[in-house]
């Protein structure tokens, strides 16, 4: 035992009495997940056969204390890096006010060229272009949001964006105008303006 007395020792102590309790606690408390735990003994068992090697080093103690809270201090940056994702993601999604009813059903004729338009129905966004049959890749669902994730760190400001998707594609763009009239949409990342007419 005077051999556990040593920093590394109790360092070892300390992850399997850990790793031993939580382990308990993830049968009587039903707690998931559990692999954190099951890496805390074996880093207390890799920790006992260490503790004799390195009482050999010259002040063995600094080194072993080193040694001991390599673990921890990996651990407290993974969970920085995990709770930091987490927010952002949860910032993120908090942000984003999704609405799948934004737009009438409708028809939009392009105003640069009068062959090719969008119908909006049933929550459905479609593309057509006349003389040509339209099939499942014109076919888009559709929501609009205040903001895109991908751009958030930039400085786009908030705004209306419309996400068009489907199994093949999704679009993007930002609503720059909408009303009972003509519709304009700007296309990322290009930057293309795109202008409707509403067909009554």
């Amino acid at each position: 035992m005077t051999n556990l007395k040593t920093p590394l020792g109790l360092f070892a102590i300390s992850y399997l009495i850990y790793g031993i309790v939580m382990n308990i606690r993830m049968f009587t408390e039903q707690m998931w997940p559990t692999y954190l735990f099951f890496i805390s003994m074996i880093i207390g068992i890799l920790f006992l056969f260490l503790n004799k090697p390195t009482k050999q080093l010259k002040n063995y103690k600094f080194w072993q204390i080193i040694i001991g809270l390599i673990p921890i201090t990996f651990f407290f940056v993974y969970m920085q890096i995990v709770n930091s994702n987490s927010e952002y993601d949860s910032n993120v999604q908090n942000s984003i006010k999704e609405n799948t009813t934004y737009f009438k059903n409708g028809i939009w004729i392009d105003e640069k060229d009068t062959l090719a338009g969008i119908e909006i129905k049933n929550r459905k966004w479609i593309m057509f272009y006349q003389g040509m049959e339209t099939d499942s890749s014109d076919i888009y669902d559709y929501k609009v949001t205040d903001k895109l994730p991908e751009y958030a760190d930039t400085k786009l400001k908030l705004g209306e964006f419309l996400i068009l998707t489907n199994k093949s594609d999704t679009l993007k763009y930002e609503i720059l105008g909408y009303n009972e009239e003509s519709l304009s949409l700007m296309y990322f990342p290009r930057g293309s303006i795109l202008t409707y007419k509403n067909k009554k």
